[in-house]
C-alpha cells in the first residue's frame, strides 16, 4: 500500500505576548510521521517542553531573549520529508521587577526598581500605575514616545498623577517604571503592585516591602543574609542569619521560625557564651520542631539559621525569625518561592 507523503501546511501561535506560555503547533498531513524540532540551528533548550507526538512546542512564559528566535520543525516518513521554519515575534510590553522582596528600616527610603520594553508603534503607547491594597500611589499615562533598539523606552510624552496622602513621599520615572518611596513608616508595610496595560493586555507584578524599626541599638541585631530566594520543587535551601548579643550572658533570648503565622521551630536560651564580637559561640536551650516540620528541618542556634529539606510548592511563602527578650522583640523576613522543576526528562 503507498503512504501519502508529509505535506507541512503552516506553523501556528496562540500567543505573541511576553510572559504568556507560547505554544508553537506545526499542522501536517502523512502517515507513520516523525517530527523533530531546532531552534536557531541548534538543539532546543531545556526550558523549551515538546507534547502531542512532538507536534507542539511549548515556550514558558515567553521572555525577550525568545523574541526573533527562528524555530524550524522537520517531519519524515518514510517516503518523504518536509520543513518549515517559524520565526517568533513578541509583541506588546514586558514587565520586569529587578527584587520581589525588600526589608527596609524606619525612616529610609528604598526604590522599587522595575523595567519595561515595549514593541508595538510609538504612537499608542501604555499607562502605568503603581498600587498598594488597591489604592493608587501613582498613575501615568504615555500618548507617544520613542524606544532603542531593545525596545527599552528612551522619552515619551506624559502625564502623571500622584495621590493626594503620597504627596512629598514618592518619586515616579516613567523611562522604567520604578518607583521611589521616602522615610517609609511601619504602616507603609504591605504589597506594591505595578500595572502595565495598554487595549490589548494588562500585565501585573508585585514587590513586597516589609518596614522595621531600627533595632540596632538594643541588646541584639538580627542579620538575615539573603531577602528572596528562588528554589526548585525537591531541593533543599539554608535560610541563612546571624545574630550578636551585648547582654550578659546569664539572661538569654527566644528564636522563632514561623510561616503564615504557624511555628516551625521554637528555641529558648538560659545560658551562653560570645566572642569579642559579640556573636553567640555556645548556649544551653531547648529547641522544638513542629509535627508538620519534623524530619525536615534542621536548626542552628549558634547563628539562628534554618535549613529546610526537599522543598514543596506549598512551602513558598514569607518566613519570619523572631528573636525576643524581655527588653525587645526583632522580626526579618525571607521570602521563599518554589517552582516546578521544568527541565524535561532526559534532557
Amino acid at each position: 500500500m503507498t503512504k501519502n507523503p508529509v505535506v507541512i501546511s503552516q506553523i501556528t501561535s496562540n500567543s505573541s505576548l511576553p510572559g504568556s506560555d507560547v505554544s508553537l503547533h506545526v499542522l501536517f498531513s502523512g502517515e507513520e510521521t516523525t517530527v523533530t524540532w531546532e531552534v536557531d540551528g541548534g538543539a532546543l533548550p531545556a526550558r523549551y517542553q515538546l507534547s502531542n507526538g512532538n507536534r507542539t512546542l511549548l515556550i514558558p512564559s515567553a521572555q525577550r531573549g525568545d523574541d526573533g528566535r527562528r524555530f524550524s520543525v522537520g517531519v519524515t516518513n518514510p517516503v518523504s520529508e518536509d520543513s518549515r521554519e517559524y520565526v517568533l515575534q513578541l509583541i506588546g510590553a514586558e514587565l520586569i521587577v529587578h527584587q520581589e522582596s525588600i526589608n527596609v528600616t524606619a525612616g529610609q527610603s528604598v526604590l522599587l526598581a522595575t523595567s519595561y520594553t515595549i514593541t508595538h508603534p510609538n504612537s499608542r503607547w501604555l499607562t502605568i500605575e503603581w498600587t498598594i491594597s488597591s489604592h493608587s500611589i501613582v498613575y501615568h499615562s504615555s500618548h507617544k514616545g520613542f524606544t532603542n533598539a531593545q525596545h527599552f523606552p528612551t522619552r515619551s510624552s506624559e502625564k502623571t498623577s500622584i495621590s493626594p496622602i503620597h504627596q512629598g513621599r514618592v518619586e515616579f520615572y516613567p523611562e522604567n517604571a520604578s518607583l521611589l518611596l521616602k522615610n517609609l513608616q511601619l504602616n507603609d508595610s504591605g504589597t506594591y503592585v505595578v500595572t502595565l496595560q495598554d487595549n490589548k493586555y494588562i500585565i501585573k507584578k508585585n514587590i513586597s516591602v516589609w518596614v522595621h524599626e531600627n533595632t540596632t541599638s538594643p541588646g541584639a541585631e538580627l542579620i538575615v543574609h539573603q531577602e528572596s530566594i528562588n528554589v526548585t520543587a525537591g531541593q533543599s535551601i539554608l535560610l541563612a542569619t546571624s545574630y550578636t548579643i551585648t547582654h550578659p550572658n546569664s539572661h538569654w533570648l527566644t528564636i522563632e521560625w514561623t510561616i503564615s503565622n504557624r511555628s516551625i521551630v521554637y528555641h529558648s536560651s538560659h545560658k551562653g557564651f560570645t566572642n569579642a564580637q559579640h556573636f553567640p559561640t555556645r548556649s544551653s536551650g531547648k529547641t522544638s520542631i513542629s509535627s508538620t516540620h519534623q524530619g525536615r528541618v534542621q536548626f542552628y542556634p549558634e547563628n539562628a539559621s534554618l535549613l529546610l529539606t526537599n522543598f514543596q510548592l506549598n512551602d513558598s511563602g514569607i518566613y519570619v525569625v523572631t528573636l525576643q527578650d524581655n527588653k525587645y522583640i526583632i522580626k526579618k523576613n525571607i521570602s521563599v518561592w518554589v517552582h516546578e522543576n521544568t527541565t524535561s526528562p532526559g534532557t
